[in-house]
């Protein structure tokens, strides 16, 4: 059973967002080519929950390729904005307009509710995963154990949580996995398809990063298939972030 957001929310969620965007351009943090990106793709979202086979199917391929170029897209000497320097461990934390504001027009028309498993045993489960990838990049991908609270990390969890997580969950899992799966039957086939492409979305530096991203992907992708819960996805991979921050070496 799914209970999707009743459109006069999804409308009026939308709009804000769009207004947010058109102020963010007029600040200087966002840039046009995203803010025509995400008002584009407000009508997009729309046509999608009305149109059934393949010219939903190709709205849904246009739906994909806006969010990842509004995610990704830097003009030249274009910075978003820079929210905390971490002294010590020389990295910058920014907060990527763009990704963030995509995040939640996805979340506003994609997410339903889902009458699965039940919300706290999905959390636990999301919890569980998490902190077992922590394990294995520890034990496994050699991340040093390197406890610490470095001033800032409240910016970093609400950050990494409000922008970037919710984001990415949003758009494999409610733009890619869950229609996948719908489309093929198989969910088997969404689950690999979907870490394959959170694999190439993330760029990999060289083979043993793509391996632990490829290994995260998959786990994510697997507790939203079993738990049916977008929360349970979205808690296990802000799990995994915050403590990475908090016990491995980081970045």
């Amino acid at each position: 059973m799914c209970s999707p957001l009743p459109l006069t929310y999804a409308v009026a969620a939308s709009s804000a967002l769009a207004l947010v965007a058109i102020a963010g351009w007029a600040c200087g943090i966002l840039p046009l080519l995203c803010l025509m990106g995400l008002i584009i793709l407000i009508p997009l979202l729309y046509g999608l929950q009305r149109l059934n086979g393949p010219s939903a199917t190709g709205l849904w391929s246009v739906c994909l390729c806006i969010p990842f170029f509004v995610a990704t897209y830097r003009p030249e000497q274009f910075h978003y904005p820079l929210i905390h320097h971490y002294s010590e461990l020389d990295f910058d934390l920014f907060l990527n307009v763009g990704k963030m504001l995509t995040g939640y027009l996805l979340l506003t028309w994609l997410w339903q509710q889902e009458r699965c498993q039940p919300w706290q045993r999905s959390v636990i489960i999301g919890l569980a995963a998490g902190l077992s990838l922590v394990l294995v990049a520890h034990l496994l991908f050699g991340y040093e154990w390197l406890p610490k609270w470095p001033h800032g990390t409240l910016y970093f969890f609400a950050v990494n949580l409000g922008a970037t997580v919710l984001a990415e969950e949003a758009f494999f899992r409610l733009a890619i996995q869950r229609p996948l799966q719908r489309i093929t039957g198989s969910q088997t086939l969404a689950v690999a398809a979907t870490t394959l492409l959170f694999v190439i979305a993330h760029n990999p530096a060289n083979l043993k990063a793509a391996s632990l991203i490829g290994v995260a992907g998959l786990i994510y992708a697997l507790v939203y298939s079993y738990s049916k819960r977008f929360s349970a996805a979205l808690t296990c991979h802000f799990a995994v972030n915050a403590l990475h921050f908090t016990l491995l070496s980081y970045p």
